[in-house]
C-alpha cells in the first residue's frame, strides 16, 4: 500500500478509532482503494481494514506478538529462523 495523509487519512482514522480505541500509527491505501489503519491499543497493534467509503470491514492483530506471543517485552521482532 501507499501512505495516506490529510483529510482522507483523518476519515479512515476516525472510522478505525470508533471500533478500536488507541493511537493511529499510520494509514495505508491499498491497490483496491480501501485502507488499512494501524492502531496501537492497550492490547497490541491492530491492522483495521477500512473500505473506500470509510466503513470498518474487519481487523487483524498485527505487529509484534501477532503470532500469539505475549507482546509485553518481547524482543524477538527480527528473529528469522533463529530456533533451528
Amino acid at each position: 500500500g501507499t501512505p495516506v495523509s490529510g483529510a482522507t487519512a483523518a476519515k479512515a482514522k476516525t472510522a478505525a478509532l470508533a471500533k478500536y480505541k488507541g493511537t493511529v500509527e499510520r494509514v495505508m491505501k491499498l491497490d483496491d482503494g480501501s485502507y488499512v489503519v494501524h492502531v496501537i491499543t492497550s492490547s497490541g497493534e491492530y491492522h483495521v481494514a477500512v473500505s473506500k467509503d470509510f466503513k470498518v470491514t474487519g481487523a487483524q492483530q498485527g505487529g509484534p506478538g501477532a503470532s500469539g506471543a505475549p507482546p509485553a517485552g518481547s524482543s524477538e521482532s527480527g528473529s528469522t529462523g533463529s530456533s533451528a
